[in-house]
């Protein structure tokens, strides 16, 4: 395992574009490799051989994919790898919570957040908020970064109102993604809707924090930017009592 994370260190850390583009898909093919494996693990407490080896790999400074990662949001990548990167960080996160420190450093967290700009492209936005929510759970240091990055407002930016309260239960206007059924959604409701979901992270009571922050210190950082972020909350309040 010490051989196959070694290349691919190598060549995430070329250079070349070209190269660093196979790095990712040859990075997608482990993490397909090593998750059902983590499955099996949580399942039945037996861990392969593998997945040891390369969990301890990560406790490795010198072999930490993550933080080899983070550097190529620096880089020009096509919008397919930063997709691809986006996903590649997720797996990596899920095989390994304690590479979840690397976005302690607020300009590690910067990195991600600075995706979010990206405006013209909202597939890139959903992946990458789909990281964020991979990167916050469970680690409260994270949530002091993205806030001290200015993420709330950046992040709430891209809800659009005008799809988020369309369906009514009780009076109550509730968020899009109540709806049951299997069809397709537009991007922009998709958006949506990983919106929501974070914030249903983000807003949650921070259990286990020594020093946690509440639902109204938390609101206010989006109130500028979203006036609207009460009756938000209120609704996603009544979500979560469904």
């Amino acid at each position: 395992m010490d051989g196959a994370v070694s290349f691919l260190l190598d060549i995430l850390e070329s250079s070349k574009l070209s190269e660093v583009s196979i790095g990712l898909e040859q990075l997608e093919k482990l993490l397909l490799q090593l998750l059902p494996e983590m499955k099996q693990y949580q399942n039945n407490g037996t861990m392969s051989s593998d997945l040891d080896d390369f969990i301890k790999l990560q406790d490795n400074f010198g072999f930490n994919l993550t933080s080899c990662l983070v550097k190529l949001y620096r880089k020009n990548l096509s919008k397919s790898d930063i997709v691809l990167l986006n996903r590649n960080l997720q797996g990596l996160l899920l095989l390994h919570p304690p590479s979840k420190t690397v976005f302690n450093r607020e300009a590690n967290m910067q990195s991600i957040l600075d995706l979010l700009n990206k405006d013209d492209n909202k597939l890139i936005t959903i992946t990458t908020i789909t990281t964020l929510i991979h990167i916050l759970l469970k680690n409260y240091d994270n949530y002091r970064s993205f806030e001290s990055n200015n993420g709330c407002p950046m992040l709430i930016h891209h809800l659009s109102l005008a799809s988020v309260y369309d369906i009514e239960v009780d009076g109550v206007p509730q968020p899009s993604s109540l709806g049951k059924s299997k069809s397709l959604y537009s991007i922009e409701q998709l958006l949506n809707f990983k919106i929501i979901e974070f914030l249903m992270l983000y807003m949650s009571e921070e259990i286990g924090n020594p020093d946690p922050h509440t639902v109204e210190m938390k609101s206010d950082l989006f109130r500028d930017e979203f006036p609207a972020i009460d009756l938000l909350i209120e609704s996603l309040s009544e979500l979560d009592k469904l």
